[in-house]
């Protein structure tokens, strides 16, 4: 009985301390090549990073729940460098949204 509490427990701290340096690890990953961080709805700033990602590779980070698009900018990832977008977790649970219906309102002619 001794020894089984004594398993359990370094198991618990075993996963503690794992949890806790992949968390740290996981944090970590990609300041160095951070391009931006978008915090707003600014789908300008967004646009801005993109050209950077698409030009020296990098990794642009959203933490806001959405991103609304209009027609302003064109949105095309290219490059041959290494990047991405990252999508943080928010507080309500969910990943940020692109949200393009503006741009496709924009975008549909009346009839004529």
């Amino acid at each position: 009985m001794k020894y089984t509490s004594i398993l359990i427990l370094s198991i618990i701290s075993l996963n503690l301390f794992t949890s806790k340096t992949l968390g740290k690890k996981m944090l970590s990953f990609g300041e160095d090549d951070a391009i931006s961080t978008i915090t707003k709805d600014d789908e300008s700033a967004l646009c801005e990073a993109i050209k950077i990602l698409n030009k020296s590779g990098g990794t642009i980070y959203i933490n806001t729940p959405v991103i609304n698009f209009s027609s302003k900018c064109q949105i095309q990832l290219s490059g041959s460098t290494a990047g991405g977008l990252v999508g943080m977790k928010q507080s309500n649970d969910q990943y940020p949204v692109f949200n393009f219906k503006k741009a496709r309102n924009d975008n549909v002619k009346s009839p004529e």
